[in-house]
């Protein structure tokens, strides 16, 4: 059972795939159409033998089709009712008289691909609700925390404090108003205009 659920897995993005790439092949009724565009393929049986491969070893951000055998691949693994958590916490006395914290505010990531500007305005929405006003300490990032693109995995830093400084300063960014860019501001004025908010 478990064979043919993995067969599954593997054989219709390769279906996907033949389809998309269909067209090009079909001009002179072999690969070499597709070769020449520069396309990126590997298909291979559910045995692993190997049907035609082009470059499948490079490094490359995958078109919308090839997120088909991703999305199935995570509700196979995750399950449909999977959520990534990403925790806020507190390092320090925090003072509700004057919502001040003296000490670290800390986001510890599990992995969430998708923690974008608009969740960073979520997290700010509901720290303001508990009486945060102030931190006198430092934003520190921990585990699997990022926040926006990358650029691919070519541009991917390697070195995990550089990562974590570059994501600290980009959650940073996106907490403190004084810091945002035209970019920021006009994704908190469509965060607000969704929500009720007042834009500011």
């Amino acid at each position: 059972m478990r064979r043919r659920r993995a067969a599954k897995t593997f054989l219709i993005p390769a279906a996907v795939l033949l389809a998309a790439l269909a067209p090009a092949a079909a001009v002179d009724g072999s690969w070499s159409a597709a070769k020449r565009a520069g396309l990126v393929w590997h298909v291979e049986t559910v045995d692993g033998e190997v049907l035609t491969s082009n470059r499948a070893d490079l490094t490359f951000n995958p078109a919308s089709v090839v997120k088909v055998a991703t999305t199935l691949r995570a509700l196979e693994r995750l399950g449909p009712y999977h959520r990534f958590e990403t925790h806020l916490l507190a390092r320090g006395e925090f003072r509700a008289d004057d919502g001040t914290l003296d000490g670290d505010l800390v986001a510890v990531g599990y992995g969430d691909p998708d923690f974008q500007v608009e969740n960073a305005f979520a997290v700010a929405a509901r720290l303001n609700e508990i009486g945060l006003r102030r931190v006198r300490g430092r934003l520190l990032v921990r585990g699997d925390f990022w926040i926006g693109w990358e650029g691919g995995s070519e541009r991917r830093l390697a070195d995990p404090r550089a990562r974590g400084e570059l994501m600290a300063g980009r959650l940073r960014a996106a907490l403190d108003p004084r810091r945002w860019d035209r970019r920021t501001l006009a994704a908190w004025r469509r965060y607000a205009g969704r929500r009720g908010l007042d834009p500011g």
